[in-house]
C-alpha cells in the first residue's frame, strides 16, 4: 500500500508540474496573441513546432480562438465523421480542411499548400521555412509571442 501511494505521489507531482508549466508558458500571453477584432473573422493554424516537454500537444491551439474570442477557425473538430452526428457542413473553400502540423525537417518534402490562403488570420507555431515563404505573401505579420506568431490577410485593411 505505501509504494502504490508513493507512486501514486510522484505521478501527481509530476503531472502537476507539467501542467503548471504549460499554463505559465502559454497561458495569459498566447491569449492576448490573438486579434481583439474577431466578428465573422476567420483563423487557421500552422503548427511548425508542435513540441511541449517532447510531446505533440500544440495542435489544437488554433481552437483556443473559438473559446477564448468566439471566433471561427479551421478546426479539426468539424473533419471528424461520427456515424450522422457530426458532419462537415461548410465548403472547403469558405473553412478549409485543418493541417495538423507540418514538420520542417521532414525528408518528405513536407511543406504548407497555401490552403489557408483566404483565412483572416494565420496563428504560426515555430519558424517558416524558406519553401514556405511564399505562400505567405498576402498576409502581414501582426505580432509575435514566444514561438507564435499571428499573420493578417493584407486584404483585411
Amino acid at each position: 500500500k505505501i509504494i502504490i501511494c508513493v507512486a501514486v505521489s510522484i505521478h501527481f507531482v509530476l503531472w502537476s508540474d507539467y501542467f503548471y508549466a504549460f499554463k505559465e508558458e502559454n497561458d495569459v500571453q498566447l491569449k492576448n496573441l490573438f486579434p481583439q477584432y474577431t466578428e465573422g473573422r476567420k483563423l487557421a493554424g500552422i503548427i511548425y513546432d508542435d513540441k511541449f516537454r517532447n510531446g505533440p500537444v500544440y495542435i489544437h491551439f488554433p481552437n483556443y480562438y473559438i473559446v477564448w474570442k468566439k471566433g471561427i477557425a479551421a478546426s479539426s473538430m468539424v473533419d471528424y465523421e461520427v456515424g450522422t452526428v457530426i458532419r462537415r457542413k461548410v465548403s472547403e473553400t469558405i473553412l478549409p480542411s485543418y493541417l495538423e502540423w507540418i514538420d520542417p525537417d521532414s525528408k518528405k518534402g513536407e511543406s504548407y499548400d497555401g490552403r489557408y490562403s483566404m483565412m483572416d488570420f494565420i496563428l504560426i507555431r515555430g519558424s517558416i521555412p524558406e519553401k514556405d515563404r511564399e505562400n505567405f505573401k498576402e498576409f502581414e505579420f501582426k505580432r509575435s509571442f514566444s514561438k507564435w506568431s499571428l499573420y493578417e490577410r493584407l486584404s483585411n485593411h
